[in-house]
């Protein structure tokens, strides 16, 4: 039990500095702007109008956050379906006489 007290309050740690990073990396970037480009040597595109840096964090922050939730989702999806699948079987081979 200990141990995993220790390792909750690690973790506790190590997130509440990262998102204290986060938050003074935005405060002292807010006013400073970007311009992006895409360059994949056979064509090339960039923005008419630069970008603010908070804008294109929150944008990956918002594109990572939503790709984690649908593999997540996904892999729920999954692993009911596995589950159900398996007390099905488990219902079926409990009911014959070949089970036992």
């Amino acid at each position: 039990m200990g141990a995993r007290i220790v390792i909750l309050v690690i973790a506790a740690v190590l997130g509440f500095s990262g998102v204290g990073v986060a938050v003074l990396f935005l405060m002292q970037n807010s006013g400073r702007t970007t311009q992006l480009s895409l360059d994949l040597w056979l064509a090339a595109w960039q923005l008419g109008e630069p970008v603010s840096v908070t804008g294109v964090m929150g944008v990956s922050f918002g594109a990572g956050f939503l790709v984690c939730a649908v593999l997540a989702i996904w892999r729920s999806l999954v692993s009911r379906r596995q589950i159900r699948k398996l007390q099905q079987q488990l219902a079926l081979g409990a009911e014959s006489a070949s089970f036992r």
